[in-house]
């Protein structure tokens, strides 16, 4: 399977103004505002019916936060990578199915505004 991750924060850079990673530890204050990607758990979605036991299409989840120092900046950046995920992600090698609107979540540091969701890709398994 493709590393959704890697290829994800990838797409996310080429955004204006948007910077991203992955599970690395990262300064979120230096570069607010900033997209936080972390791939969960996926699901098999369909099999070959005739010929190798294996995965033709896996749904993966990837939780998407945004983190920025104010609530406007946290909303404008989640609102432009959700529009650019329900105009079908151009770029990413994968399709975005399930995009929800992001919600605020709670965040440690009361300097940083938090808007995150979970969002489920159909990936093209690569076995």
């Amino acid at each position: 399977m493709r590393d959704v991750e890697a290829d994800l924060v990838v797409a996310l850079v080429s955004l204006p103004s948007v910077t991203a990673s992955g599970v690395d530890a990262v300064d979120i204050e230096a570069g607010s505002p900033f997209v936080q990607v972390t791939e969960l758990p996926s699901q098999e979605a369909e099999r070959f019916s005739n010929g190798p036991r294996r995965s033709l299409y896996d749904l993966v989840d990837v939780d998407l936060d945004v983190y920025a120092s104010t609530l406007d900046a946290a909303f404008d950046t989640a609102q432009a990578v959700r529009e650019w995920l329900l105009s079908g992600a151009p770029g990413l090698p994968f399709t975005p199915v399930q995009v929800p609107v992001f919600a605020r979540r709670p965040d440690y540091n009361e300097r940083i505004r938090r808007r995150g969701a979970a969002v489920t890709f159909r990936v093209r398994s690569d076995n």
